[in-house]
């Protein structure tokens, strides 16, 4: 490796260190940049600058101690790659002094390789980022090993003791964790959006099949529906054939039979009336009692005239004298009313009177009682008392209640005041007893800290152990160590060491000096011969840069004008379709914006559609169900089979039916007791009830009879109409029923139906408008999506190398330029080869003299060791007396603070016997004064309770009177006593206006009597004569009736037999009536045929259902795909996982038994028996972990971060660094340790070489194998360099510009 300008190597000169194999040792004084050396290794293979070195700054020699302005920093490392083949690294650096700060810079990073066809160099310039990614590669391991094993900073050497969130981050590195977690998650969230996806497409799917199946149903609905369609067509056909036939022979029959039933029943009717007429006739002449008048019709037609006239005056005077009655009577029943509620009223205010009587007499027994037993002596006279003599009494019962208020507030003040004063009594001697427990509770505290703090000071006072013999050999101890101490100083100043190695530093500085020179002229002359290749090769790279770039620009010159619709130059390519991509990706993101605006808006109006398609197929179901429980509702209610439209009509008929029925049945019942009342009169008065005319004894008998046989006859016509109404009412009430469904019904099929289907039809109006907006966004978005990426792809294809080229044909332009500057400035005076002959000589000789120099040094180190021994000797003897006479000292102190002690618990315990004393004669005297207390309170409180009884006595008694005074003067404020008069005179007066009307109506009576006998006799003889007229008229009818009859007859014989037809017309009947059910049961499900078959067609015309069977199949065969892909993810997923869980746990387990090995091998203490990496699982995962590094002392394990000491934990992290480049180091066998005896006594140091000198014995055979130990322990680098292992080892110095300088030399 190859180290120039790197923090003190200097920038001037090249330092070269060889690697070898097995072990390399490096040991200089400290600051003479032996750690440098680990940083450059670091920086070559992995890139990592050190920590703390200000971003580069402190990295590279600091421009101020080279008096430049700029310094240049080069690392060149050579090693063999994991495939054998040599390979260079060069990383360049550049540090710049400005006027405020510096500025690091990374100049170029070449990777020189060889060429396996050719066998000649290659060399690769790279970006850092790049070479730090191929480096790591070609060696073999990862660059967290590089960084966390291989090459470890000295100051982050103790990593495996971090904080856990350090050590988790430096293991998940070492083990690659993070990138394979990261991984897992990847899959995980992979794999979980595709089962949400195969989630969503199982619901297309499912949907799709709904779709697929509903077709599938559909089809075969309107294969059979068309089926039995046409079956039952052509079966309807020939019933409708079969019905035709049947009516026309049953024509002529029906119509005779018609005619014949006409006739027939016009036979009936008439013989019904004529036998009616018969009765009525023969009843009428019955009635007459005289017989029939001689006089002619006309003449007693006349006189019945006439009579009506002169009825009609008598009935203006009867009618005349019944109003004057029924006036007379309304009046007397209006006094009657008036006269009872007076009465009531006169009842009522009596009785309040005799109660006020009685509240006066009550009031009075009260005073004299309350007199008696308050002894208020104010009453004068006797009951009932005046009106004074009450208030006077009343005021001095309400000052009584005062004054015993009076009394009872001062004895409680007084005795509150009592009470309050023998409590602050008790108080205060409460809070002395209080005051002294705590004082005693205090000492007695303090006494037994003291005796505590006593017995350790006694303890300690037995652990110090003072002996004069002992302080004696200690002090001869001393002596011998100060004269071994002296005789060493004279050893030192007879020989004089460092006169000598002083004189060696003089003729090696000035050998170094010749060196530096004439490297300096090498390397001039070097760069010379370099410049002038390097300017060569830069110019044909020119040349064919340039030539790319011009067929670059010629090959997609149209591309670039077909895009910016211009030429541009080679410069400004790159600028312009910048510009151009950012303008067209905006445009892109407007459109995009604009269509997911449109999409959403799509959605909602496909959301809002479906619902309402869904709430108007809800109203459909609703109706649907409605109408069929409407029919079954008619079908139960009527019997019979009826549509929902004739609910309302069916309703109406039955309730007038049964309002009709109603009538008629109350018109019976009322005929019932009609009746009885008629028969009642006219067995009573005999006459007729609603005629008044008189009966004869036989008129009497027959009306009587009659009415009772109609009598015994209505209740069974009455029962017979009441089952009909039962009957209706059922019907009726099975109607009412349906009511509610039938308003539902009406509101579903009239409003929300309707309604429902406009709203359907508008929201899919607004879709499909969406959806023309939404298609016509998509194109535009399309298009802009072309735009977009066609400038994406030139950039991409065109500027982002015409960029390249460009900026790469000027930079080597530049370089060109400056590389011909170089050769024009420098001319060489001789050749490399004369000048490396006379650097090998004076190599030679400075190693001579540095050998000289390092054995004088051995010589002085061996007598400044042996004095720094013989030092600590003397210190530590010295120390030692000092310590035994502390003790002595310290032995007397505690005896002195033990006495003190003594006296000062033989003082408390005085103090609290005396207090003890205090407190048995205080406890005594407020125990007194509380009983005391209690006592006084106990009387108080019965004395109150007396007085307070007094008052509540007194006050109930005046509250009492007051209540009854106050019912009094209510009374008396009422005027109740002088209503009860004015009522009194009122029923006098009403009384007699009653006896006065009452003889009124007794004459208008007799009045009245004189004109109905009159009256009734007349309306008798007018009844008689046209009983007579009636029973001429009605036998004329009856004569005509039966010429009627006898023509019926005669023509129902011409027609024909009439059982015979009826015979063959009911048996047509019957069969036509077959045939009719049968055509309608055809009807019927031909209607429903049609309409399923109508509905089929509709819906599988649906667009859900077109092309149903290729979506089906297209979306199954997708779904089934991405769950095979998503099993297969499930199966990566759990494979990497435990592949992952399987090599964690194998390294890990070859981790702890190597750091078990080495540990129990070096570690020379017993206070841990060996160390151990634990790796806790993260969570509830298995892929995660966190580290901890702990100890196993006597079988307990123990976090070591903060419990071991330095040298411990320094040897810790060197075990783990070891373990660890054993496990993961297999195809790069190096390892360098800086410093790994830091804090480490002689035993650990001597039992870590002897680790090391196995681990390189065990693996010198490993081709890639090297160890690089850096010490400034030159003894442990001895132990370490045996010649079988190395023979030479590098050292690391300062020469006079304080510039490191690496030299080689041998080990002894």
């Amino acid at each position: 490796m190859l180290i120039k300008g790197i923090r003190s190597f200097s920038p001037d000169n090249q330092n070269v260190i060889d690697f070898y194999k097995p072990l390399t040792v490096i040991v200089g004084q400290n600051g003479a940049g032996k750690t440098t050396i680990i940083e450059c290794l670091r920086m070559s293979c992995s890139g990592s600058l050190p920590p703390n070195t200000r971003s580069g700054q402190s990295f590279i020699h600091d421009p101020k101690v080279a008096n430049d302005t700029e310094v240049k920093g080069q690392i060149r490392l050579r090693i063999r790659g994991n495939n054998g083949h040599p390979v260079v690294i060069v990383r360049s650096f550049q540090l710049t002094q400005k006027k405020t700060n510096m500025q690091f810079k990374a100049l170029d990073q070449v990777v020189q390789t060889f060429n396996k066809e050719t066998g000649e160099k290659q060399a690769l310039t790279y970006k850092c980022a790049d070479i730090d990614k191929i480096v790591p590669t070609i060696m073999g391991v990862s660059k967290a090993i590089l960084e966390n094993v291989i090459f470890v900073h000295q100051e982050d050497s103790n990593w495996p003791l971090a904080d856990p969130k350090t050590l988790k981050e430096r293991f998940d590195d070492v083990f690659a964790a993070t990138k394979y977690t990261k991984a897992l998650e990847a899959i995980r969230k992979l794999r979980v959006e595709k089962v949400q996806e195969v989630k969503e497409l199982r619901l297309k799917v499912d949907h799709l099949k709904t779709h697929k199946d509903n077709a599938k149903k559909l089809n075969a609905e309107i294969g059979d529906s068309k089926t039995k369609s046409e079956q039952l067509k052509s079966q309807m056909e020939e019933v409708e054939r079969e019905i035709e036939e049947i009516q026309s022979r049953s024509e002529p029959l029906e119509s005779k039979l018609s005619e014949l039933a006409d006739v027939g029943n016009r036979i009936v009717e008439m013989k019904t009336q004529q036998k009616t007429m018969a009765k009525h006739n023969a009843e009428m002449f019955a009635k007459l009692k005289d017989g029939d008048y001689q006089e002619e019709t006309v003449e007693l037609e006349s006189w019945v005239k006439q009579f009506d006239d002169r009825m009609d005056a008598k009935k203006v005077d009867l009618a005349k004298i019944k109003r004057d009655i029924q006036h007379a009577s309304m009046n007397v029943a209006a006094l009657k009313e008036q006269y009872a509620r007076s009465c009531q009223r006169q009842g009522k205010l009596q009785a309040e009177s005799d109660a006020h009587n009685n509240n006066i007499i009550d009031r009075d027994r009260f005073l004299e009682s309350t007199a008696e037993e308050t002894g208020i002596s104010c009453l004068t006279g006797e009951a009932p008392y005046a009106e004074e003599v009450v208030s006077r009494f009343c005021k001095s019962v309400a000052e009584k209640v005062q004054s015993l208020e009076a009394q009872l507030r001062t004895m409680k003040s007084e005795n509150r005041g009592k009470d309050n004063n023998m409590s602050q009594a008790i108080d205060s001697l409460t809070a002395q007893l209080s005051g002294i427990t705590e004082t005693v509770r205090l000492k007695n505290e303090q006494i037994a800290n003291n005796e505590a703090r006593r017995k350790s000071l006694e303890t300690q006072m037995n652990q110090i152990v003072a002996s004069e013999s002992v302080l004696d050999g200690l002090r001869q101890r001393e002596g011998r160590a100060l004269s071994s101490l002296e005789g060493n100083k004279k050893e030192q100043e007879r020989r004089n060491l460092t006169q000598e190695i002083q004189v060696e530093n003089n003729n090696i500085e000035e050998l170094q000096k010749r060196v530096h020179n004439l490297r300096q002229e090498r390397d001039k002359l070097s760069a010379a011969s370099e410049t002038d290749t390097r300017r060569r090769v830069k110019k044909q790279e020119l040349a064919v840069k340039e030539e790319e770039l011009k067929n670059l620009m010629d090959t997609n010159r149209g591309r670039i004008r077909g895009l910016l619709n211009r030429d541009v130059e080679a410069a400004e390519v790159r600028q312009k379709v910048d510009a151009l991509l950012t303008r067209n990706k905006e445009e892109f993101q407007k459109k995009n914006d604009e269509l997911s605006l449109a999409q959403n808006r799509l959605s909602q109006s496909k959301g809002v559609l479906n619902a309402a398609r869904q709430l108007l197929e809800s109203y459909e179901a609703q109706l649907s169900d409605a109408r069929d429980k409407m029919k079954n509702g008619l079908c139960r209610a009527l019997g019979q089979q009826l549509s929902e439209d004739q609910y309302l009509t069916s309703l109406t008929e039955q309730e007038n039916s049964s309002t009709k029925m109603v009538e008629r049945v109350s018109r019976m019942k009322a005929s019932v007791k009609m009746m009885s009342t008629y028969v009642k009169i006219a067995e009573k008065e005999s006459f007729c009830p609603l005629c008044k005319r008189g009966f004869n004894e036989d008129e009497k008998e027959n009306f009587v009879m009659n009415a009772n046989v109609e009598i015994e006859e209505l209740p069974a016509q009455v029962g017979v109409m009441e089952s009909r109404l039962s009957e209706i009412q059922r019907k009726m009430g099975g109607l009412k029923e349906l009511q509610p469904l039938w308003v539902r019904f009406s509101d579903l099929r009239d409003k929300q139906i309707t309604s429902q289907r406009q709203k359907v039809n508008v929201a899919e109006s607004d879709w499909r408008s969406l959806e023309n907006q939404t298609e016509d966004l998509v194109s535009l978005c399309a298009l802009a999506q072309h735009e977009l990426d066609a400038s994406q792809s030139v950039l991409e294809e065109v500027a982002w190398p015409v960029e390249s080229l460009h900026n790469e044909v000027q930079r080597i332009r530049s370089e060109v330029d400056h590389l011909d500057q170089q050769a024009m400035s420098s001319i060489p005076t001789r050749s490399v080869s004369e000048v490396d002959n006379e650097l090998d000589d004076l190599e030679r000789e400075r190693a001579r003299h540095e050998k000289v120099k390092d054995s004088i040094l051995r010589q002085q180190n061996r007598l400044r060791d042996e004095f720094v021994n013989l030092s600590n000797q003397y210190r530590d003897c010295k120390e030692e007396v000092e310590r035994y006479m502390n003790d002595a000292r310290r032995r007397d102190e505690l005896k002195e603070r033990v006495r003190e002690l003594d006296r000062q618990n033989a003082q408390l315990e005085h103090q609290t016997e005396s207090l003890e004393v205090e407190l048995t004669e205080l406890q005594p005297q407020r125990d007194q004064l509380v009983r005391q207390r209690e006592e006084k309170r106990k009387q108080a409180g019965e004395r109150e309770t007396v007085a307070e009884n007094k008052v509540r006595v007194m006050r109930g008694t005046s509250d009492r009177l007051q209540s009854k005074m106050q019912v009094l003067q209510e009374y008396q404020n009422s005027g109740k006593t002088q209503e009860l008069e004015n009522v009194s005179k009122l029923m006098l007066d009403q009384d007699s206006r009653m006896e006065n009307l009452n003889k009124r109506m007794e004459q208008l009576e007799e009045d009245r009597k004189k004109f109905d006998d009159e009256i009734r006799n007349q309306e008798e003889l007018r009844r008689t004569i046209q009983d007579c007229l009636d029973w001429r008229r009605g036998r004329e009818e009856e004569k005509k009736v039966e010429s009627k009859i006898d023509q019926f007859e005669r023509r129902m014989r011409e027609i024909g037999d009439h059982t015979a037809m009826m015979r063959d017309l009911e048996s047509m009947g019957e069969e036509k009536n077959k045939l009719k059910s049968k055509f309608d049961m055809m009807r019927g499900a031909l209607g429903t045929v049609q309409h399923t078959l109508s509905r089929a067609e509709k819906d599988l015309s649906a667009p859900q259902y077109r092309g149903i069977e290729a979506k089906y199949r297209k979306l199954d065969v997708e779904v089934k795909t991405m769950e095979m892909a998503n099993a297969d993810l499930d199966k990566y997923h759990k494979a990497l996982e435990r592949a992952l869980l399987t090599f964690h746990t194998t390294k890990m387990a070859d981790i702890n038994k190597i750091i078990k090995e080495l540990w129990q091998k070096t570690y020379r203490g017993h206070d841990i028996d060996y160390i151990q990496i634990r790796a806790d699982t993260q969570g509830t995962g298995k892929s995660s972990y966190n580290y901890r590094l702990v100890m196993i002392v006597g079988g307990a394990e123990l976090e070591m971060r903060g419990r071991c000491s330095a040298g411990q934990k320094v040897l810790a992290c060197i075990i783990v660094r070891l373990a660890l480049a054993e496990t993961f180091c297999l195809n790069c066998g190096i390892l360098t340790l800086d410093e790994p005896t830091t804090n480490l006594d002689q035993a650990n140091a001597k039992s870590l070489a002897e680790g090391l000198r196995l681990i390189i014995h065990s693996r010198k055979q490993q081709e890639n194998f090297q160890l690089v130990v850096i010490t400034h322990d030159e003894s442990f680098a001895q132990m370490l360099g045996t010649r079988e292992h190395a023979e030479k080892m590098w050292r690391v110095t300062k020469d006079e510009n304080h510039h490191s300088l690496i030299t080689q030399e041998d080990i002894e």
